[in-house]
């Protein structure tokens, strides 16, 4: 026998409640007996207890108070975990801590003073001497909110808080009942729900405090796949749902809906559908649980849909299918649109609304021509009279105005040489440069007043050249 080697744990801040000790013989021979069954001691230092947490501000810092337990440490080492909103309390876990700070034997305060708003910081306190360090104490947590946020929890509890995390090609944004967004939205970082923030470095949207509805939508930026994380904590309980490795595209917009009382119960509380263009139409849709994988992603019908060209006369209409304005304007051709029926508007300044309900056929294209029709102006403000002056043509046209209205028209002596009352005008009336007893008008100056039966005026010169 030539000694003995003795096998015991390092300490370090995972250290347990007890220490393991074993024994084995070293052999002259440099071989190795069998280790000996274990002895197990107690640790020989107290845990702190009783750690509390508290916010104060200018300056903005945390104070953290605790209960020394033990009468032979050398020191108290202070871990902090931190992170953007829901962070702290779901990343921390089984995780190493990072060392903040050490203070001396005795102490029951420290001050942090490196901390942000909008972050939630989650702290343990652990006794040290030469030999042991004390067992994994209860924590505390804390959340700082960001200015002009009064959140409706305890400091050293989580907040009711929604955090929707996404991964590459894509972007994320979230919307409330009231169409305020938060999220990235064709490059550009918007924060328009209250108490919202996105952080650009993690691609992390939280909303603090929710309490409303939303919709989470993916939009793609190129062709590629996507994962997504949304996790709702509210009173302290945390309900996920991931979507991992869904395949998009550039334009292609996906939505999510959740209900976050029936997830939890293991029903499909999850809506999921899909515009594959981004004309704001979904052509496809399913509904799922707490997951969503590139295989039941596969799995979705491959959808009915048509292309619709549709023209104006004048072009330049707004299109509206289904009460969703659509991007472009007229002429245009729209792709995927589910086969079916559909209610198509068209809307331009200055002409009455078109509407019409349009069949899509599966794989067809379906055209529309339509001539709008020009809309009566509400006043006779903006009446005009072209062109003026008049020389080779044979008529006046008025424009804007009322749908009922009468136009005079008088020679530069004041003499009424023409006069006729317009019904549905549409807007527009012509006169054709007769007077009352048909015969051609001289060139000259004419004054015409244009009058409706709600007692308004417009008045106003024309010049005719011959």
């Amino acid at each position: 026998m030539r000694g003995y080697k003795i096998a015991t744990p390092i300490p370090n801040i995972c250290s347990a409640y007890t220490k393991e000790y074993r024994i084995a013989t070293i052999f002259l021979d440099g071989r190795l007996s069998k280790w000996s069954n274990a002895k197990i001691f107690p640790n020989t230092i107290n845990s702190p207890s009783n750690l509390e947490a508290t916010v104060s501000e200018d300056p903005l810092q945390v104070k953290l108070t605790w209960k020394d337990m033990s009468n032979n440490e050398i020191g108290f080492r202070i871990y902090r975990w931190e992170g953007l909103g829901i962070g702290p309390w779901i990343e921390s876990l089984g995780k190493e801590w990072p060392l903040l700070a050490t203070v001396d034997a005795n102490e029951e305060t420290f001050i942090d003073t490196d901390v942000k708003r909008g972050y939630t910081f989650k702290y343990i306190i652990k006794a040290f001497n030469d030999i042991d360090i004390s067992p994994p104490p209860k924590g505390v947590m804390v959340y700082i909110p960001i200015l002009g946020e009064v959140p409706s929890h305890p400091t050293n509890n989580p907040p009711n808080i929604l955090f929707a995390n996404k991964k590459s090609p894509c972007e994320l944004c979230i919307y409330d009942s009231q169409d305020r967004v938060t999220g990235i939205v064709n490059g550009e970082v918007r924060e328009e729900i209250p108490g919202s923030i996105y952080d650009t470095q993690n691609k992390i949207a939280v909303i603090f405090s929710s309490s409303d509805s939303y919709l989470y939508k993916v939009v793609g930026t190129e062709t590629g796949a996507y994962g997504l994380d949304i996790t709702s904590v509210e009173d302290g309980e945390v309900t996920t749902f991931t979507a991992t490795n869904i395949p998009t595209s550039a334009n292609t917009i996906h939505q999510y809906a959740i209900d976050w009382d029936a997830l939890p119960q293991g029903t499909t509380g999850v809506t999921f559908q899909v515009d594959s263009n981004g004309d704001g139409l979904f052509e496809q849709g399913t509904t799922t649980g707490n997951t969503f994988t590139e295989e039941e992603f596969g799995s979705l019908p491959f959808p009915e849909v048509g292309t619709l060209s549709i023209i104006s006369m004048p072009s330049g209409a707004e299109i509206y299918i289904d009460d969703v304005k659509m991007a472009q304007v007229t002429p245009a051709t729209l792709t995927y649109i589910s086969a079916g029926t559909h209610t198509v508007a068209l809307n331009l300044y200055g002409y009455q609304g078109w509407a019409d309900v349009v069949t899509i056929i599966s794989s067809e294209t379906t055209k529309l021509e339509v001539t709008l029709t020009p809309s009566a102006a509400l006043n006779l403000i903006n009446i005009i009279a072209y062109p003026n002056p008049c020389k080779g043509y044979d008529k006046v046209t008025f424009k804007n105005l009322t749908d009922q209205c009468k136009i005079s028209i008088y020679n530069i002596a004041g003499e009424l040489i023409f006069e006729q009352e317009f019904t549905n005008t549409q807007g527009k009336a012509e006169w054709n440069l007769k007077n009352i007893s048909g015969n051609d008008v001289a060139s000259g100056v004419y004054i015409y007043v244009v009058t409706n039966n709600q007692k308004q005026k417009a008045i106003g010169k024309i010049g005719i050249i011959r």
